[in-house]
């Protein structure tokens, strides 16, 4: 265009407003539409989108690369997976089909992301089966909770496949950006799949779809932009409008939800870390491990150790309802506080800086500190009920646990978490504290006396007990039926004789005994109607404690002779 036809141009645009559309269709025309040839670009895009053999390898090999990379959590690998990936074919062939309203190519076009993405769901969920690391990567739940971010990604990267297929240039670095966007998602969905977690394949198919809808509509609209599909009726500009509008719409709500939900997080977090310092800031203080779960919609649960050199018996109430106060919801703060004395740090402190031998203790006592978070963190996450303390001492290597007062745990399921917690800590000594609660009956079977293994095993979760309690002494209670008959004088011995059994393994393991036979007390009949003969063949292990057992009249200390 020449000078003087610009001048006429604008001269007309200054005389009449109508003629800036013509002037801007003109402008559009000479420097976007003219010199593209769209029939060669068309045929090349329809080219590579067709379903092929080497499509269906490459497909295959690309989400295999991907599915390693996301269970090893190697963004190198997962990106490298991208260089051989062919999904910019089908997605490019989709949005310019889209452009001039061709579905016969449509269709072909889903035809192909349709097999591509059941290949790589069944390569992606056989790795998943044969893998022993199965645990969720970070680089696998990054790609489950999609927000507006990834929308403006995939716009992105449709426009600048768009562009690389139209001008075509750069078209296989662009093809890798696309198929970051896409083949990532479908590996975590067939891991969700695989893994049966719902919410991860979910998460990650919901992106999957995010970015394939927003790159093949944006090369629908930057391909209307140069031209293409010009000879399309004003109707399928209408609907092709309206659809690219009512799609970015839809997925914007949610998205834009998510990304209002991670921003609150990421506010909440900093708020927490913030308020727990500025509590501790007149004391030598640091937080040890820090941990905040969101666990609905308006809950938050905070689980946090501090080291500090001087304990704060009000600390978790009054940070509680700094927090409520601050996040405006419900919250649920678990606080631990490791003692560390004042003069110990600052003396260790001072020896970093004028003592090299003293420096190895400073180091030394870190990692002590150190080692103590890890493992109040392990304890935490093995324990399947609320605690009340966890106690460590790195010096005489014990750890010592107590299940909170609310806990029903019985006295067998906390010795088993004893064994297990000591299992994790060989080297270590680790006690785990009961609640006070009743000991577990010894039952026997019908006439017998005899310990069964059974039996035994109810004994020693008793010894267990009394030994984490420090107690010494012991009263225990022989029982017995009227099975074959009222005899007395039988049934009480045999009440006696299991009571002086269990007593022997008791006393073997170092608890003192008093014995007494409890059948013919009160109503022996009317206990059996009521709870059963079944009910009375054992041995129940009370506290020598006066106030902590029951009292029994007119019992038999031993039988008479």
């Amino acid at each position: 265009m020449t000078d003087k036809t610009q001048e006429t141009l604008f001269e007309k645009i200054a005389d009449h407003p109508r003629a800036t559309l013509r002037w801007l269709r003109i402008w559009r025309r000479n420097r976007f539409i003219e010199g593209i040839e769209h029939q060669d670009i068309l045929g090349t895009v329809i080219e590579d989108g067709r379903m092929t053999s080497r499509y269906s390898f490459m497909i295959t090999m690309s989400c295999a690369i991907a599915m390693l990379g996301l269970l090893l959590s190697s963004p190198a690998v997962v990106i490298g997976a991208m260089l051989i990936s062919p999904l910019m074919g089908p997605i490019m062939s989709l949005g310019f089909s889209l452009c001039v309203v061709d579905f016969k190519q449509m269709r072909k076009a889903l035809e192909a992301l349709a097999i591509g993405v059941v290949l790589a769901l069944a390569i992606s969920m056989l790795i998943v089966f044969l893998s022993p690391l199965t645990d969720a990567t970070p680089e696998i739940l990054a790609r489950t909770k999609p927000n507006l971010f990834d929308l403006l990604v995939a716009v992105f990267s449709g426009l600048a496949g768009g562009y690389a297929t139209i001008r075509q240039k750069g078209g296989a670095i662009v093809g890798v950006a696309i198929a970051t966007a896409l083949m990532p998602p479908i590996a975590v969905v067939g891991y969700g799949l695989a893994t049966a977690s719902w919410t991860i394949a979910g998460g990650a198919f919901f992106l999957f779809m995010t970015n394939l809808l927003a790159i093949s509509l944006c090369v629908t609209m930057l391909a209307k932009w140069y031209g293409f599909g010009s000879h399309n009726s004003p109707g399928h500009t209408i609907w092709q409008t309206f659809m690219v509008f009512v799609v970015f719409a839809i997925l914007s709500f949610p998205l834009g939800l998510s990304l209002s939900k991670i921003a609150y997080q990421a506010y909440a977090t900093k708020t927490v870390q913030f308020e727990i310092e500025n509590y501790f800031q007149e004391s030598a203080s640091r937080i040890g491990s820090f941990d905040i779960n969101f666990t609905g919609r308006d809950s938050v649960r905070i689980d946090s150790v501090v080291i500090t050199d001087a304990y704060q018996p009000d600390a978790e109430k009054m940070l509680l309802a700094r927090l409520q106060s601050q996040l405006d919801t419900d919250v649920e703060l678990s606080l631990d506080q490791i003692i560390v004395a004042r003069n110990e740090q600052q003396n260790l402190a001072a020896a970093a800086v004028t003592d090299t031998a003293l420096t190895n203790s400073v180091q030394t006592r870190l990692k002590q500190v150190s080692l103590r978070d890890d493992m109040i963190k392990t304890v935490r996450n093995a324990a399947f009920f609320p605690l009340q303390f966890i106690n460590i001492e790195t010096d005489q290597k014990s750890l010592s646990v107590s299940p909170a007062a609310s806990s029903d745990l019985n006295i067998a399921q906390l010795r088993s978490f004893e064994q297990s917690l000591q299992a994790r800590f060989p080297d270590w000594m680790v006690m785990v504290i009961p609640n006070v609660q009743t000991l577990p009956p010894v039952y026997f079977e019908i006439g017998e006396s005899d310990i069964s293994a059974s039996a035994r095993e109810k004994i020693d979760d008793s010894l267990w007990a009394l030994r984490r309690w420090n107690i010494d002494e012991v009263l225990v209670l022989g029982y017995a039926s009227t099975v074959g008959g009222t005899r007395s004088r039988a049934n009480q011995q045999l009440a006696y004789q299991r009571a002086e059994n269990v007593a022997g393994v008791l006393q073997a393991g170092g608890i003192s005994t008093r014995l007494r036979s409890e059948f013919g007390q009160f109503d022996q009949r009317g206990d059996e109607r009521s709870y059963g003969i079944n009910s009375l063949h054992k041995v129940e292990i009370r506290l020598a404690a006066p106030a902590l057992f029951e009292p029994r009249t007119q019992a038999y200390e031993t039988p008479s002779e």
